[in-house]
């Protein structure tokens, strides 16, 4: 839900890498490697599968970890252990 004067605002690079978020006035950084993967969130390590995808990562103290169906669709984000 979003609070009016607290607007969220995204940053994207050349490459078309989103390079920051500001929520609530609060910035995440995100930095990437030379083969276009994001290597850090918010100055957390963020890890990735055999095949290039996303799997661990960290934000404002939430975890969360990503799995994938065989042809790299997404079928589960559990946040903290917690699976909604």
């Amino acid at each position: 839900m979003a609070r009016a004067g607290a607007p969220i605002i995204q940053i994207w690079n050349y490459a078309d890498n989103w390079d920051t978020t500001t929520k609530e006035r609060t910035a995440e950084n995100r930095t990437y490697s030379p083969s276009d993967q994001m290597t850090q969130i918010a100055g957390n390590a963020a890890t990735h599968d055999a095949k290039g995808n996303l799997t661990d990562y960290e934000i404002n103290s939430k975890e969360y970890e990503v799995d994938y169906y065989l042809d790299n669709h997404i079928i589960k984000v559990d946040v903290q252990g917690l699976v909604p």
